[in-house]
């Protein structure tokens, strides 16, 4: 939760950045302040002080604080990258943030910090010079990512894509499309889906969706109500995978090409097949989006590996070109690369 004066420092600023407060205006007193927002006397004072620091307002002894005329800076010299740096879904670590920071270190000071420090380390950052990129960030980070940008430090998203926020982001359509161009060499035009349920903590999984469907029409790909299992795995992977287990491969037919979405339920996916009796490559064929470094050698089985590497470049000219002083808007799509066992790109 944001606390009582980072809010205090958002209206001040909202207030600065409108124009409802021009350069040279004094601003309220503090016991404007404590009476118009009902915050504490320290918690005045604490938010003053930092748009002090920030360059924001200046103070004259006995006269009051006033809002600076100061030239917008954008210029950036530190950069703060935010992440759940605690993530084991990808066993190679194709996700970490080192070696970007390693990068953005040789140009300018950078900052690791998990996404549940942010909320305590907003002094520190919600300064001028300062630049965010946030790695595979969750809607529960909105709230914070608005107020930075209200206090006009540039932000950059990795692996997500929300509102107008700049953004490098897996291409999903075409990463798909290979996959599915594979799929179906292999093993036919007639798919079985699975897949995790839309989740807002999930944001890409609806992105998948679309894109999968869409190349349904696209390459008259056969999708029957039977061979769709759309489930919310992430609250009961077990149970739930069982179900789909047990529908697919006891009853009349194996499925023959089945593309999974969610790459937690890949490994077990494979082993409740195999404790049936049903094997990738010569039972049916498998397509997941992401890669499962122990699944990687196995026969029949196609991995949609999004390219972290290449992102992590795109996030450093990113830097390079704040750290210059640019401001035009960063958008861009990576596509993802396509591996099996008998090829890897």
């Amino acid at each position: 939760m944001i606390s009582k004066v980072e809010i205090l420092k958002e209206k001040i600023l909202g207030d600065i950045k409108s124009g409802r407060l021009i350069p040279g205006s004094s601003l309220p007193s503090r016991h404007q302040f404590m009476k118009r927002y009902g915050c504490a006397r320290g918690s005045i004072d604490v938010a003053i002080a930092d748009l002090t620091k920030g360059g924001y307002v200046f103070s004259r002894q006995g006269k009051g604080t006033f809002v600076a005329d100061r030239k917008e800076r954008v210029h950036v010299d530190k950069v703060f990258l935010i992440g759940d740096f605690t993530h084991s879904s990808m066993p190679d670590n194709s996700w970490a943030s080192s070696p970007l920071a390693s990068e953005i270190q040789r140009h300018a000071p950078c900052f690791v910090f998990h996404r549940d420090e942010v909320n305590i380390r907003l002094g520190q950052i919600v300064h001028p010079g300062s630049a965010v990129i946030w790695i595979r960030p969750t809607y529960s980070e909105l709230m914070v990512m608005d107020y930075i940008a209200k206090a006009g430090i540039p932000q950059l998203l990795i692996g997500r894509n929300f509102g107008n926020y700049d953004h490098i982001r897996t291409d999903a359509e075409a990463g798909i499309r290979t996959g599915l161009e594979w799929l179906t060499e292999k093993a036919g035009k007639d798919i079985t889906y699975v897949s995790e349920e839309n989740n807002p903590d999930l944001p890409y999984i609806a992105e998948r969706h679309i894109a999968f469907y869409e190349l349904c029409v696209d390459m008259e790909l056969s999708l029957s109500r039977d061979r769709l299992f759309v489930r919310n795995f992430k609250d009961d992977l077990g149970g739930r995978l069982g179900e789909v287990t047990k529908a697919l491969f006891e009853g009349e037919s194996c499925p023959r090409a089945v593309y999974l979405s969610f790459i937690a339920a890949a490994l077990p996916f494979v082993t409740l097949a195999e404790s049936k009796g049903f094997q990738p490559g010569k039972d049916f064929h498998l397509l997941l989006f992401d890669q499962d470094v122990w699944l990687k050698e196995r026969e029949g089985i196609g991995m949609i590996r999004q390219n972290w590497k290449v992102m992590n470049d795109l996030a450093l000219e990113w830097t390079l070109q704040r750290i210059g002083g640019a401001k035009e808007e960063f958008k861009r799509k990576v596509e993802p690369e396509f591996i099996t066992k008998e090829r890897e790109l």
